[in-house]
């Protein structure tokens, strides 16, 4: 292969990567909003899990504390 073949080659192989990219940034941009929507959700999940966990705590504090003091008159 000669240089100047080589040459067309890799300005085509240019020119395929900066379609697929332009594609790319298309399907990102259309995606954008259903992104934000889905963080959106993440955040209040997290948030409900933080309190469900520190609900949880709770309980089990209240069980532990519980199950020491039936120890506790057992022994």
């Amino acid at each position: 292969m000669n240089l100047k073949s080589r040459y067309e080659v890799g300005v085509e192989k240019l020119k395929s990567a900066s379609s697929q990219v332009t594609v790319m940034r298309r399907e990102l941009t259309a995606l954008q909003p259903q992104l934000v929507d889905a963080s959106k959700q993440v955040d209040e999940i997290m948030d409900v899990i933080e309190k469900d966990s520190a609900e949880v705590a709770k309980v089990e504090k209240v069980h532990h504390s519980y199950h020491s003091c039936i120890a506790y008159v057992i022994l």
